[in-house]
């Protein structure tokens, strides 16, 4: 399921970009990070409801520090810039709210809340 998702999206769409530092052939990733378009109701804020989002921003354990994933932030922050999206959203972890914070990111005006539901029996 993986694997299909990521590639719709990587290869089939031009509204989600995927970033990766080092995984040369045979290699290990080093860090990585993804960034793609959400579509909600338009407003007088977003007439078009377009959205930004950043996901899947993980640094190796030996590789941290180094700033990759300032670096990665910075870089998905530009494109959805350069798609006309100027209202960004991220989950972040406690590691990695520093880095989002020196990106510039402050916690949203709305709590967010989850309800995660069962799936049907098979």
């Amino acid at each position: 399921m993986a694997r299909d998702w990521f590639d719709e999206r990587i290869n089939r769409r031009d509204d989600c970009v995927c970033l990766v530092v080092g995984g040369d052939p045979g290699e290990p990733l080093i860090a990585c990070g993804m960034a793609w378009v959400t579509y909600h109701l338009p407003g007088s804020r977003w007439p078009d409801g377009r959205r930004g989002y950043l996901d899947g921003i993980v640094i190796d354990a030996p590789a941290r520090g180094r700033g990759h994933a300032r670096r990665i932030v910075d870089e998905l922050v530009d494109w959805l810039h350069g798609a006309g999206i100027h209202s960004v959203q991220l989950h972040a972890s406690q590691g990695g709210k520093p880095v989002s914070e020196a990106a510039g990111f402050v916690t949203g005006r709305y709590p967010s809340m989850d309800l995660i539901t069962a799936p049907p029996a098979r």
